[in-house]
C-alpha cells in the first residue's frame, strides 16, 4: 500500500529492503490524491505544512483541484515537500519500476539514485542518509541488490542492458580477417574463411 510518511521518519520505519520502493516525487504526488484527503475543507484546524494528511480508505480520489486564481494549501505544500525530501511517498506492494522508482541497491548492497540530475538533492540526500541510518540499526547488513523490473505501460519484462548486434560491413569484414590471417601466418587460409563469413556481411554481437 502507498505511505507517505516525514522524511526523517523513514530512517526508522522502513527496513533497507525497502528504500527501493520509494517513490519519485511526481508518482507520490499522483498517490497522494487518491490515498489521502488534500482537500482543506475537511479539516477543523488549519492543517500543519509538515504533516502528513488524513489517510482515505474508499480508493476514490475525493479532491479537485482549485480553479485559476485559487490556491490549494495543501496540495501546494505536499508537491513541494515530496521534490524537497520532507515528506517521502513509498509503496512496497507495486514490481520495482525505473520510471516510479529513482532508488534501487546495486550489487554492493549500495543505496543508488538512478538520473539523480531529475531530483532534488534533498531529496536524494534525505533517502541516502536515512538507509545508511536503516542499514546501520540492523548491524551493517544491507539490502540485497534489487530484483529491478520495467513494467511501465508496457507489460512486466526483467531489465536488461541490450546486447548490441553490429553489421560489418564484408570489407570491413575482409581487412580484419586479412589481418588475422597474416598475423597468424595463414595468408591462402584467409581468402576461403573470408569468402565463407563475408558474402553479406558478417555479424558479431558484443
Amino acid at each position: 500500500m502507498f505511505t507517505l510518511y516525514e522524511g526523517r521518519e523513514i530512517e526508522w520505519e522502513l527496513s533497507p529492503e525497502d528504500f527501493a520502493y520509494i517513490c519519485s516525487p511526481e508518482h507520490a504526488l499522483e498517490q497522494s490524491k487518491t490515498h489521502y484527503d488534500l482537500d482543506e475543507r475537511n479539516y477543523r484546524s488549519k492543517f500543519s505544512p509538515f504533516s502528513v494528511p488524513e489517510r482515505l480508505y474508499s480508493g476514490l480520489p475525493i479532491w479537485r483541484r482549485a480553479q485559476a486564481g485559487y490556491v490549494d494549501p495543501i496540495y501546494d505544500s505536499i508537491k513541494e515537500h515530496l521534490q524537497l525530501g520532507w515528506l517521502m511517498g513509498v509503496d512496497t506492494t507495486e514490481q520495482w519500476n525505473w520510471v516510479e522508482n529513482p532508488f534501487y541497491v546495486d550489487e554492493n548492497g549500495d543505496l543508488i539514485c538512478d538520473r539523480a540530475y531529475l531530483y532534488h538533492e534533498g531529496f536524494i540526500r534525505q533517502a541516502m542518509d536515512a538507509y545508511e541510518f536503516a542499514v546501520a540499526e540492523r548491524q551493517g547488513v544491507k539490502a540485497l541488490p534489487t530484483q529491478k523490473y520495467d513494467h511501465g505501460r508496457w507489460g512486466s519484462a526483467p531489465v536488461q542492458h541490450a546486447q548490441s548486434t553490429k553489421t560489418i560491413n564484408s570489407k570491413a569484414a575482409g581487412r580484419l580477417l586479412a589481418a588475422g590471417g597474416i598475423y597468424n601466418g595463414n595468408i591462402e587460409g584467409y581468402a576461403k574463411t573470408a569468402q565463407q563469413r563475408c558474402p553479406g556481411g558478417l555479424r558479431s554481437s558484443s
